[in-house]
C-alpha cells in the first residue's frame, strides 16, 4: 500500500502506534474522533496538542496529525484558533492555518495539504502552490469528481455501458491491475501522503470500495473516516457498488452489502455533490430491494432537511436519464413513495420531473421513458400545477410524434392549473417544521457534545 493510495495514512498512523506500543512509549493521539462521524472538535483537539506538550510526550506522526486535521469539525474554529496561539512548531503553525489563521510557510508538504483541504475544502487555496504546484485536485484545488458513462461494444456489435468517476472531464483508470500496482507498491512515507489529493483521482478509488465482486471478498470501508467535510469520494464510490447494479447479469445484488454511501446521507450534515445525486440516481434505478428502499429513505430524509430542491433533483434525473442507463419503469413506484411523504416532497418529485423533460440528447436509446411522464401527470393533477416550464414543454413536446409516451406527454402539454395554493402552503409548512425540528436536533447534539468535552479535557 504505497504512495498513490488513500489508505495509506491509517496504516501508516496504525504501523506508529504499534510501534509505539511495542517500545512503551507514551505518545498523544491526536486524531481519536470525538464525536459520531469521525469529527474532532477543534477545542479537543487543542487540548489534545497543549497537554503533549505540557507533559513532555511525543506525538504519533505525521500521519495522525493529517487525519487530525482533515476531522477538524466546523463548529467552534474561532475558539480553536484562539486556544492555539501558543502552539509551538509547524504543527501549531499548520493547525492555526486549519482554523482559519495565517499562512505560514511549512517544510512538510503533505501536512499543509491536509490544512489547506481542511480550511476550506470547496474552495481554491493558493497557499499550498508553493509545495505541490498550481493546479493540483485535492490539494490547491477541490476535489471535482463527476460520473460518466460510456458505450462499447461487446461481441458482434452489441453494446454495453460502463459507468466510471471522471476528473476535470477525464475518465479515470478504473482496473484490476491498477489495484493489484498499489497494493504490491512499498508503503509510502508520511510526508508523501497526500490523501486528499490521492481521493480526488478516479483511478484510486477502488481501494476504497467495500466490496470486490472479482472474488467475494468483504470488508469495512475507512472512507467515511478520512475526510468527513468532503463525502464525495464516498459518494462517487458508492455509486460503481455492487448493489447499484441496473440489469447486468453477472451479480447477484441480493449477496452484496448496501453501499456506505447511503448510509452515511442520511446524516442531515452531510453536504450533497454531483456524485451524491449520481449515486441516488442509480439507486433509484437499481434492482436490488435493499438499495432501492435506502434510497427511497435517503431522499425522504434530504428533501426534508433541506438538502435537495426539485430543480438540483431534476437536473440529475435529467443527465441521468441522458446516459440511457434508465429502466423507465423502475422509477414511478419508488418516486412516488417519496412523493406521497408529505406535501414537500410531492413538489421536489413533480418539479424534478418536470426538470427531467428538458431536451436532451442521449447517448443511447432510452427505455420506457413513458413512465416518468406518467407519473409526471399524476402528480401534476394532484398538485394543481400545469407544465410551465417552456424547456421542459418543449422537451414533452418531442414525445408527441409516435410511442407509448405520446398520448401522456399531450395530456401533460393540456393540463391546466388548478388550485394549488393550497398544496404549496403545506409543502411550506412542512418545510418550516422540518426546519425547526432539525435546528432543535442540533442544539441537543451541541450541547451534548459540551458534556462530553467537558468530560473529556475537564
Amino acid at each position: 500500500m504505497g504512495e498513490g493510495d488513500p489508505r495509506a495514512i491509517v496504516v501508516l498512523r496504525t504501523a506508529t502506534m504499534a510501534e509505539a506500543i511495542c517500545s512503551r512509549t507514551t505518545c498523544i493521539q491526536l486524531s481519536a474522533p470525538t464525536h459520531q462521524g469521525f469529527w474532532i472538535d477543534p477545542r479537543v483537539l487543542m487540548v489534545r496538542s497543549k497537554e503533549a506538550a505540557r507533559q513532555g510526550l511525543p506525538l504519533l506522526g505525521i500521519a495522525d496529525q493529517i487525519l487530525a486535521l482533515l476531522r477538524l469539525a466546523p463548529d467552534y474554529r474561532p475558539e480553536g484558533l484562539k486556544a492555539a496561539r501558543d502552539i509551538d512548531g509547524e504543527w501549531g503553525a499548520a493547525l492555526r492555518y486549519a482554523l482559519g489563521g495565517t499562512a505560514l510557510t511549512g517544510k512538510t508538504r503533505s501536512l499543509w495539504v491536509a490544512a489547506a483541504r481542511a480550511r476550506a475544502p470547496f474552495d481554491e487555496d493558493r497557499h499550498v502552490v508553493k509545495s505541490v504546484g498550481t493546479g493540483v485536485r485535492g490539494a490547491d484545488l477541490p476535489p471535482l469528481l463527476t460520473p460518466h458513462v460510456s458505450y462499447r461494444s461487446y461481441g458482434s456489435a452489441k453494446m454495453y455501458a460502463v459507468v466510471s468517476v471522471a476528473a476535470d472531464g477525464r475518465e479515470g483508470e478504473d482496473t484490476v491491475d491498477e489495484w493489484a500496482r498499489q497494493r504490491s507498491a512499498p508503503l509510502a512515507k508520511p510526508e508523501r501522503c497526500l490523501t486528499t489529493v490521492d481521493l480526488a483521482r478516479p483511478a484510486r478509488l477502488i481501494n476504497l470500495r467495500a466490496y470486490d465482486t472479482q472474488d467475494g471478498f468483504r470488508a469495512g470501508s475507512w472512507a467515511p473516516a478520512f475526510w468527513p467535510q468532503h463525502p464525495e469520494p464516498l459518494f462517487a464510490v458508492a455509486a460503481l457498488a455492487a448493489c447499484m447494479i441496473d440489469g447486468n447479469d453477472y451479480e447477484r445484488p441480493g449477496n452484496v452489502p448496501l453501499a456506505d454511501g447511503l448510509k452515511l446521507i442520511l446524516d442531515a450534515d452531510v453536504p450533497i455533490g454531483p456524485m451524491a445525486l449520481f449515486m441516488l440516481c442509480r439507486g433509484l434505478n437499481a434492482i436490488d430491494a435493499a438499495a432501492v428502499q435506502a434510497t427511497v429513505d435517503a431522499l425522504i430524509a434530504v428533501i426534508d432537511d433541506g438538502r435537495l430542491d426539485g430543480d438540483t433533483l431534476g437536473q440529475a434525473m435529467h443527465a441521468f436519464l441522458s446516459t440511457g442507463l434508465v429502466f423507465g419503469k423502475r422509477w414511478p413506484d419508488r418516486l412516488k413513495e417519496v412523493a406521497r411523504s408529505s406535501a414537500l416532497g410531492r413538489q421536489v418529485v413533480r418539479r424534478a420531473l418536470e426538470r427531467a423533460m428538458r431536451p436532451a440528447t442521449p447517448q443511447a436509446k432510452l427505455r420506457d421513458v413513458h413512465a416518468w411522464i406518467e407519473t409526471l401527470h399524476e402528480l401534476s393533477i394532484e398538485a394543481g400545477e400545469a407544465i410551465e416550464d417552456p424547456l421542459a414543454r418543449e422537451g414533452l413536446a418531442q414525445f408527441l410524434k409516435a410511442g407509448k409516451a405520446r398520448k401522456p406527454a399531450q395530456a401533460l402539454l393540456d393540463l391546466a392549473s388548478a388550485q394549488s395554493e393550497a398544496h404549496r402552503s403545506a409543502a411550506a409548512a412542512h418545510a418550516i417544521h422540518q426546519r425547526l425540528a432539525r435546528a432543535e436536533r442540533w442544539a441537543a447534539l451541541t450541547k451534548q457534545a459540551t458534556k462530553t468535552r467537558k468530560h473529556l479535557c475537564p
